[in-house]
């Protein structure tokens, strides 16, 4: 199957295929699928996006079986980690229970729905077999079309089975998220995930380097030592590295296997020197065969007990590929968000002024610190040299202050070392009047220079004047 069908299909699996498909498992025996069998019931959430719904199956011969394919709220499942499918055998206690709710499930079904409960949005939905003339028989439906009672005794028994059970059962399918190790590599971090499956069946998803869709998300995440610093890298769309082990955009992890994903990216925020505990997000979709096939919608992270530990021996960036990669990717995340007049600076920074009016653009790039107040352009000119005729223009986060300890200059003598890579135009600062300091800027002589690279030597047409670089972007 392609990637695009095999992704439609997992966001058409809905929770249903659970609590339906597991207890009457249509078009297939539940002997095949290794699903229990007889009467019994099912409950789960339709709620499957941004990332997945757990279910609860019970079986009155003593079994009960809990899909978690969202473990991501901590409130509910504790500290599981990974999603999957576990078995347990119920406690006196809760099969007792369960038998009580199963014959009044199965009275409401008989009757039909009922209207004393307000539809829900996304529904929660339950299914049942009851034995009626010595066969079985299925039952589905909403949770509000319960009498209260049955609605709310059924709710307060999957919490009580996913608390008591959740962590303590056999596990059929499972599947875990690690980060493998991070990296330097090239000016940005070399990132290795890997997907490990330790249940009974195949597990079959779709590459991260397609996940830009419908939300999906791979995230790495870390924190020092010290809880007090932290960075971050989004690898759902990154290209794999490793992408010729994985020629197909799906793949099949098989029973007790694994599979790694390399990447190379750049980190969301400056890395201070020190040591990190590294762990990584999930949400997206998996399938497969047998019970496999009812995960759908899934949301995991690693288990945070044990975190990779990387530690870095100087700051990120602090080289020149290092800081133009990381502007580069800190330009298009800041690029939505304009800074207007009257505005704080939420990021130290070089901003360069931009009319949604009339297009104009700043020529030079202006530094700001973290709190200052944006100015209107008025005094700003644009590429052409003419003024910003827009009091309303707004600010864009062009360049990073630079590398310590005192800075990346943007303005450069000639016969020096380029200090960063990008457009340089050529300027002339005129002797009188001091102040305030006048330019001429008429040669609009323009180059292009890498970081380390020699400037060009300037043509003084006079004694007076200093001439210099100053750099315009990329």
């Amino acid at each position: 199957m392609g990637g695009k069908g095999f992704r439609r299909v997992l966001l058409n699996k809905v929770s249903i295929l659970f609590v339906i498909g597991a207890l009457i498992m249509s078009g297939s025996s539940a002997e095949e699928s290794d699903i229990p069998v007889g009467e019994g019931f099912g409950f789960s959430s339709m709620n499957v996006m941004p990332d997945g719904a757990n279910g609860v199956g019970v079986w009155l011969k003593g079994t009960a079986r809990v899909r978690l394919s969202n473990t991501l709220n901590k409130g509910v499942t504790g500290k599981l980690t990974g999603v999957g499918v576990v078995e347990a055998e119920l406690s006196h206690d809760d099969l007792a229970q369960a038998k009580v709710i199963h014959r009044k499930l199965c009275e409401a079904a008989r009757r039909g729905p009922t209207t004393e409960l307000e539809p829900m949005r996304p529904p929660l939905v339950y299914s049942i077999t009851c034995m009626e003339n010595g066969q079985l028989k299925p039952y589905h439906g909403q949770w509000h079309e319960l009498p209260r009672e049955v609605a709310f005794q059924l709710t307060d028994y999957q919490s009580r089975i996913l608390k008591n059970y959740a962590g303590q059962g056999r596990a059929i399918l499972k599947l875990n998220v690690a980060v493998a190790s991070v990296q330097r590599q090239r000016g940005k971090l070399f990132v290795s995930v890997r997907f490990v499956n330790s249940g009974r069946y195949p597990i079959l998803m779709s590459r991260p380097d397609t996940w830009r869709q419908h939300r999906d998300r791979l995230d790495v995440g870390a924190i020092d030592t010290d809880d007090s610093n932290d960075w971050g890298v989004d690898l759902a769309g990154v290209p794999i590295v490793n992408g010729t082990e994985f020629p197909d955009e799906t793949l099949t992890i098989p029973a007790g296997g694994n599979v790694t994903f390399n990447f190379i990216a750049v980190p969301d925020k400056k890395i201070k020197r020190g040591t990190y505990r590294v762990g990584a997000l999930v949400i997206a979709g998996i399938g497969g065969d047998g019970i496999a096939a009812t995960m759908g919608r899934v949301g995991f992270t690693s288990d945070n007990s044990k975190p990779v530990v990387v530690t870095f021996d100087r700051d990120y960036p602090s080289t020149p590929e290092e800081l133009e990669n990381y502007e580069a990717q800190k330009r298009e995340a800041m690029s939505s968000q304009p800074v207007l007049p009257g505005s704080e600076f939420a990021e130290d920074g070089y901003y360069r002024a931009v009319s949604e009016f009339n297009r104009q653009r700043s020529r030079f790039v202006t530094r700001f610190h973290k709190g200052d107040v944006a100015p209107e352009a008025e005094t700003v000119i644009d590429e052409n040299g003419e003024p910003i005729h827009d009091r309303l223009a707004a600010w864009f986060w062009e360049a990073d202050p630079g590398l310590p300890p005192y800075g990346t200059d943007v303005v450069c003598r000639p016969g020096k070392a380029c200090p960063r890579s990008g457009r340089w135009f050529e300027r002339k600062q005129l002797p009188y009047p001091m102040f305030p300091v006048t330019y001429d800027d008429s040669s609009n002589r323009v180059i292009h220079c890498r970081a380390g690279e020699k400037m060009p030597e300037i043509v003084e047409l006079s004694s007076h004047g200093l001439s210099y670089w100053e750099w315009i972007g990329i």
